[in-house]
C-alpha cells in the first residue's frame, strides 16, 4: 500500500473511466510541477471505424509545442494493454514543460487510460 506522499505522485489520464477520445482530440495533464514522469501501463480500446494512432506527448519547456515520445497503433475493435516492468520515461532528455498529452490522430475513436508516477 503506497504512502500518502507516494500516492500523491501517481496519475492516470483521463481521470474519468470510459471516456472516449475521438480523432483529433486529446487529454492533457497539466501541472507546472511536472518535470519528469514514468508511464507504468497503457490501455487502449479501438472503438471501430478504422485504425487509430495514439501518441503520448510531452510539452517542451519554454515554448508552446509538444513532442511525440511514444505512439500506439491499433486496428478496428482491437484492445491493447501494456504493463511496463521498468516503465517508460518522460522528461529524461529535457524536463517536461509542465504538461503530458494523449493525442488521438484517428481516424477511429478510442477509450484510453495511461497510468504513471510523477518523478521528483
Amino acid at each position: 500500500m503506497p504512502t500518502v506522499a507516494e500516492f500523491n505522485k501517481m496519475f492516470n489520464i483521463p481521470r474519468e473511466p470510459m471516456t472516449q477520445l475521438g480523432a483529433g482530440q486529446y487529454f492533457e495533464l497539466a501541472d507546472p510541477k511536472i518535470k519528469k514522469a514514468l508511464i507504468t501501463d497503457v490501455f487502449i480500446e479501438n472503438m471501430g471505424g478504422g485504425t487509430s494512432l495514439l501518441s503520448i506527448q510531452e510539452k517542451q519547456p519554454g515554448i508552446d509545442s509538444f513532442e511525440v515520445r511514444y505512439s500506439y497503433y491499433t486496428l478496428a475493435n482491437e484492445h491493447l494493454v501494456i504493463n511496463y516492468t521498468t516503465g517508460l520515461k518522460l522528461g529524461d532528455l529535457f524536463n517536461i514543460g509542465g504538461s503530458i498529452r494523449l493525442y488521438n490522430e484517428g481516424p477511429a475513436a478510442v477509450l484510453v487510460r495511461v497510468n504513471g508516477v510523477i518523478v521528483p
